[in-house]
């Protein structure tokens, strides 16, 4: 990039991203979020616990009544935050390019496009299930397995990157020698 010394210009992805995180992140829509946290009660709202049960999703569904237009608009803002953070995450494998050892940038590619699928799908699931507050479990199962997926690979995700951040910062075994 002309006018940006080389050490720069690979960061400016990744603080993009991140801005887009902050701008279009969930948190947005606290007004939205406050009144879905208020009628989901103790069971928490769906999507936010690992391994959450189908039950609370489905009760948690029949409880919005009049306020189904307010998860939704949270749901789109979810949509959103996970692209800003999908973009991270590549900004991220970009900015570690040559300074890594291969394979880690695929692997984080890959564990971050997986998390934003799964991500996505949850939160597919969850409007098609609030929208038609459908009497069978199915889709509130899948929803269950889609969210539990979320958490999985989202995990995976965050462990790539940290270790993939690790070793941009250089070897393992100065940092073990200075640390410890």
């Amino acid at each position: 990039m002309p006018g940006i010394p080389s050490r720069v210009g690979p960061w400016i992805p990744l603080l993009a991203a991140l801005a887009l995180a902050l701008f279009y992140g969930s948190w947005t829509q606290e007004d939205n979020l406050r009144i879905a946290i208020d009628i989901a009660g103790d069971d928490g709202l769906p999507g936010a616990r690992p391994f959450a049960a189908w039950e609370a999703t489905r009760n948690f569904v029949e409880r919005l009544g009049d306020s189904r237009g307010a998860y939704l608009d949270f749901l789109q803002a979810d949509d959103r935050c996970t692209a800003a953070l999908l973009a991270a995450f590549l900004a991220l494998a970009l900015v570690t390019w040559r300074r890594v050892p291969p394979g880690w940038q695929i692997a984080l590619a890959a564990a971050a496009v997986a998390y934003a699928a799964s991500d996505w799908t949850e939160n597919h699931l969850l409007r098609s299930a609030i929208q038609s507050a459908a009497s069978n479990a199915a889709p509130y199962v899948a929803a269950s397995f889609a969210t539990t997926a979320k958490w999985l690979l989202g995990t995976l995700t965050v462990v790539l990157a940290l270790c993939q951040f690790l070793l941009f910062l250089g070897p393992w075994r100065p940092w073990l020698l200075a640390l410890f």
